[in-house]
């Protein structure tokens, strides 16, 4: 199926997708498969996505400003756009019990956010981002909320492994493993991060293999425990002009080069 907008669906009103699958399915601009309009609700269960295509926004999903987007229980792989591999999103969006693996943008290769996300008990896994963000990409204004999920072997080519933040990023729980970043093998911050029951081991940058903290960003980071990160400048942390707080977290086998 193809169409500019919402390759399968364009969604005006009140919408469900229950136990269903999307493969092969192109969006000209936005929604490879959804695209939800203004103020309205769409909600996504135990779904497949397989393999979309967005030319700008969302692989999958689009999530318009002031609507509202729920996805629970659903494997989103495979999809492809310029700036949100699976799912842009304008509006609110939540992502539940989910997995997101191998998705591919420039700039949040799983997620691109530009209002409020909430990410909740989801798996993020080999999604990669030629720019920025190898799994999110939280734009100015917009907050980020992640509690107790996954993200393991996220790519970015710039920054942000997992996470390229300009907005409010708030983190309740997550474990990061063997993600990778020019700076940021996790985290670029550029705004303002609060980071709480982190767990990060082997991930790798150039610049602060778990966290890069950016010129006036602000960043908080405590309950965590960091092992076998590496860099080449921050074998944990490198903060550039910023202001970092850390708090009752574990540092063990960290390294730098320099």
């Amino acid at each position: 199926n193809t169409a500019i907008r919402g390759g399968v669906t364009y969604n005006n009103g009140n919408m469900s997708l229950n136990n269903s699958n999307f493969t092969n399915n192109t969006a000209k601009a936005n929604g490879g498969v959804n695209f939800n309009d203004r103020t309205k609700r769409m909600n996504i269960y135990n779904s497949i996505f397989i393999n979309n295509t967005a030319v700008n926004f969302g692989g999958v999903n689009y999530n318009n400003p002031n609507g509202t987007l729920y996805i629970d229980t659903s494997n989103l792989n495979y999809n492809v756009a310029k700036y949100g591999g699976a799912n842009a999103n304008f509006g609110l969006m939540q992502i539940k019990n989910s997995y997101a693996d191998y998705n591919n943008a420039t700039d949040g290769a799983a997620n691109y956010n530009g209002k409020t996300l909430y990410l909740t008990n989801s798996k993020f896994s080999s999604n990669k981002a030629t720019n920025n963000g190898g799994v999110n990409y939280n734009d100015k204004n917009s907050a980020l909320i992640i509690q107790q999920s996954t993200f393991r072997y996220n790519r970015a080519t710039n920054n942000g492994g997992v996470t390229y933040n300009n907005g409010s990023l708030q983190i309740y729980g997550a474990s990061s493993t063997g993600n990778y970043a020019n700076r940021g093998g996790v985290t670029f911050n550029q705004a303002t991060a609060q980071m709480y029951n982190l767990a990060s081991e082997q991930n790798i940058a150039g610049y602060g293999a778990v966290n890069y903290n950016n010129k006036s960003a602000v960043m908080i980071f405590m309950n965590s425990y960091s092992k076998a990160n590496h860099a080449e400048y921050g074998g944990d942390t490198l903060n550039n002009y910023g202001t970092l707080y850390i708090n009752s977290t574990s540092f063990i086998d960290n390294s730098a080069d320099n």
